[in-house]
């Protein structure tokens, strides 16, 4: 009787120890689940997957608009009130050989400061600040659905009429991705150009940037801003947080600036290396955990080596509520 009071007592023991470890007073207040996101608290050498990236932008970012040409004939389309496109005749191929099908034009307009973290992206090199007016991701498509090539030779025109910018000292960038996170390159004169010109869109004359390029995908109208001295600083998030899980972006209240921090594994934060002293930022935290989003944000003054924290929620936010804040950034 003795022995099996002893297991008894030594179980509840047990019980009363796991349950102690797995309900541990911390900031955080998470319990970690097996078989959920919230269970892997180890940081990667990489960057957040890209299906699960991939998941985040299929959620929050707009459709985008399309229009139908031929590829035979050179076309001019209005996308929409403000965005102009205009593709040569026999421009496109298909595999490497030319394609001579109907075209289905895809155009993904970035116009905020949500925008870019809609998309996941930084609206320029962090080693090279700059302001952007808009970023633009586009992509043909064949009949069939199959991604289009653009020949070398041939250059489209993105027109994107917008007073709210000055209409000079602007210059057109590509964006490559490479493991999640994507890259600004000044186009040289065999990629494209940018000039600023008085476009016809729906039938009224606007003054408009305009892109020039053999090169689909991402484009940018970007220009460089001196902002002050570079600083250091990283950001801590609850322990479930991780770099797995989560993207963490610095956004300028007073200029048009979207910066996607790296994730350090060795000291389990996000990091910045040239943000500017003194800017006035909001550091926003986008997590996605188990199909739903967590937000956590820090409006603050950049100060050189320095650790923010990020009380990330630990109640997920929704679809609505998290594209209102987006909206208001």
């Amino acid at each position: 009787m003795e022995m099996k009071n002893f297991r008894k007592i030594s179980l509840i023991a047990l019980l009363i120890i796991a349950s102690f470890c797995s309900c541990k007073k911390s900031s955080d207040d998470f319990v970690p689940y097996n078989n959920s996101d919230f269970s892997d608290t180890e940081w990667t050498n990489s960057t957040m997957s890209n299906l699960k990236s991939q998941a985040i932008v299929t959620a929050l970012s707009k459709s985008p608009v399309t229009a139908t040409l031929s590829a035979l004939s050179a076309n001019t389309v209005d996308m929409n009130s403000s965005t102009q496109l205009f593709v040569p005749a026999n421009a496109c191929t298909l595999n490497g050989v030319n394609y001579s099908g109907n075209i289905t034009a895809n155009l993904n307009s970035v116009l905020t400061k949500g925008d870019f973290i809609r998309n996941m992206i930084s609206s320029c090199n962090e080693n090279s600040l700059q302001e952007t007016v808009a970023a633009f991701d586009l992509n043909l498509y064949s009949a069939a659905k199959e991604t289009l090539g653009f020949k070398q030779q041939n250059k489209f025109s993105l027109a994107f009429a917008d007073t709210n910018f000055p209409g000079v000292g602007y210059k057109y960038y590509y964006g490559s991705i490479n493991q999640g996170l994507i890259n600004w390159t000044l186009a040289d004169s065999l990629t494209g150009s940018l000039s600023y010109n008085q476009v016809t869109i729906q039938g009224t004359s606007k003054p408009a940037y305009q892109i020039s390029s053999n090169k689909l995908s991402w484009m940018t109208i970007n220009r460089p801003v001196s902002l002050g001295s570079p600083a250091t600083c990283n950001i801590l998030l609850p322990i479930n947080f991780t770099n797995k899980n989560t993207a963490v972006f610095a956004v300028f209240r007073n200029n048009n600036i979207v910066i996607r921090l790296n994730g350090d594994a060795a000291s389990k934060s996000f990091v910045a290396t040239n943000l500017p002293a003194n800017a006035d930022v909001t550091f926003v935290a986008l997590s996605y955990l188990d199909n739903q989003f967590y937000l956590g944000y820090l409006e603050t003054l950049i100060t050189n080596n320095t650790q923010y924290n990020i009380k990330t929620t630990t109640t997920p936010i929704s679809l609505s509520s998290l594209n209102s804040f987006l909206d208001g950034l």
